[in-house]
């Protein structure tokens, strides 16, 4: 096939057939006996290539095609799912036949529609990016870092996706969306006798922009191969720790996962009966932000409620759950349109100080970059503990070299509960700072 047939076929967009059958559909669920109905639609096509060991391994092209129907029927729910639409009138009655069945709804209808904010998904320059334009790109990185040490076992790929979708429900709301995506990555692998060292980086966005550079992933691999390439002895103790944004974002899991409202519900969560207390450090702000174009940009929730910018956490304190239309309706509180009840895209205001002067700061401490193990633990509870991957040691406000064999350890609530530091900066695209913390339980295997 012919790299522009491929790229013309998300151009013969299926949305207006749909609208028509989806329609219908509705119709038809009402006439069986269903009280409401839901139907959603999605189509994609994605292109892929990837760099192993030096050479070009493969090239891909990829399309799909699915729907859903959920009826319900005396408050209960029955769903199901297909991709060919000769079944559609099937499936339909199955929908409908199975919700006596199935499970428990506490909302009767879905929601009319109401005013949302437009977000940006669809970018016309990451649908034109060529195969050629995605392998150069894997090449570029591949022979850089091949070229810096070529005893490395050198990974490199790149992505791109374009989709459209539709949802349609009895409640008279009817959202189409056309969506783009592509991801850029890169990796080396070093081994020295026994240590061995993974080194890499990558970005996704949905627009096509300055975030595509493949000197980027360059940069920051060959700068990770050398902080890594002197290993020094780890410390033991309690100690400062200047946390990664990736591994931040982990320490926060307990309170990213607490607020799921179903949670809260079913008393799975810790944070229940916890509103309007001081649950971490005062410089902690929590936002959940579906409206930032080219990232988790989302108008409205699977089920038409609109969504909206969310304070969960306000200098320290904790200030709502995230409910869907279901659970909302089940505890008698106000949808959030959160899917799944869950978070969009984590922002966290930053500070006042750079990561670099944040690191210079310190006399003696750890740099935690990555972490292994650490869904291991009760992070409900917010104990953890987890090794090292990688580790870095900083003394007198520099990296000094790797650590090894190494755990760190404790509670996550009581260490992001006072002397937390964020960072003015950040690390692109995200929009989660490094933080520094006090006080962290580090030991190493002698």
């Amino acid at each position: 096939m012919r790299e522009q047939d491929a790229m013309d076929v998300m151009n013969d967009s299926m949305i207006d057939e749909m609208i028509d059958l989806f329609g219908r559909g509705i119709d038809k669920a009402k006439l069986l006996g269903a009280a409401s109905v839901k139907l959603s639609f999605s189509r994609h096509e994605s292109h892929s290539c990837r760099f192993s060991g030096g050479r070009l391994k493969t090239t891909n092209t990829r399309r799909g095609m699915s729907y859903h129907i959920s009826a319900i029927v005396d408050g209960r729910l029955g769903g199901v799912g297909g991709n060919r639409l000769r079944d559609f009138d099937t499936l339909l009655k199955r929908a409908v036949s199975l919700a006596p069945h199935g499970n428990r709804v506490y909302f009767d209808v879905y929601p009319a529609p109401s005013e949302y904010v437009q977000v940006q998904t669809y970018s016309p320059r990451t649908a034109e990016l060529t195969r050629q334009e995605m392998v150069d790109a894997c090449r570029t990185i591949n022979d850089a870092l091949i070229g810096h040490d070529d005893e490395l076992y050198v990974e490199t790929g790149s992505s791109k996706s374009i989709s459209e979708s539709l949802l349609m429900t009895s409640g008279g709301v009817v959202n189409k969306n056309t969506a783009t995506g592509w991801g850029l990555h890169g990796g080396a692998v070093r081994t020295t006798g026994t240590d061995i060292f993974h080194a890499g980086a990558g970005r996704g966005w949905k627009h096509l922009n300055d975030l595509w550079d493949p000197q980027y992933i360059i940069d920051r691999t060959v700068r990770d191969l050398g902080m890594s390439a002197t290993i020094v002895p780890a410390p033991s103790g309690k100690m400062k720790a200047l946390l990664d944004p990736g591994v931040f974002g982990a320490f926060l899991s307990p309170v990213t996962m607490g607020i799921n409202g179903r949670s809260v519900a079913q008393g799975n969560s810790p944070l229940a009966g916890r509103l309007g207390e001081q649950l971490l450090d005062a410089a902690i702000t929590l936002v959940d932000n579906p409206h930032r174009d080219w990232a988790a940009a989302v108008c409205m929730d699977g089920d038409g409620v609109p969504t909206s910018v969310h304070h969960v956490v306000a200098d320290g304190v904790l200030k709502m759950f995230l409910y869907d239309l279901d659970t909302a309706a089940m505890v008698g509180q106000q949808a959030t349109g959160n899917s799944g009840c869950g978070l969009y895209g984590l922002e966290i205001p930053g500070g006042g100080r750079t990561h670099e002067q944040m690191l210079a700061s310190i006399d003696e401490g750890i740099y935690i970059r990555g972490m292994l193990g650490f869904g291991q633990g009760n992070l409900a509870s917010g104990d953890f503990s987890a090794n090292l991957s990688p580790g870095y040691l900083i003394r007198n406000g520099e990296i000094v070299g790797r650590i090894k064999n190494t755990m760190i350890a404790g509670n996550l609530f009581d260490l992001l509960q006072d002397g937390v530091e964020l960072s003015s900066d950040y690390e692109r695209p995200g929009r989660v700072p490094w933080a520094l913390i006090d006080g962290i339980n580090v030991s190493a295997a002698r």
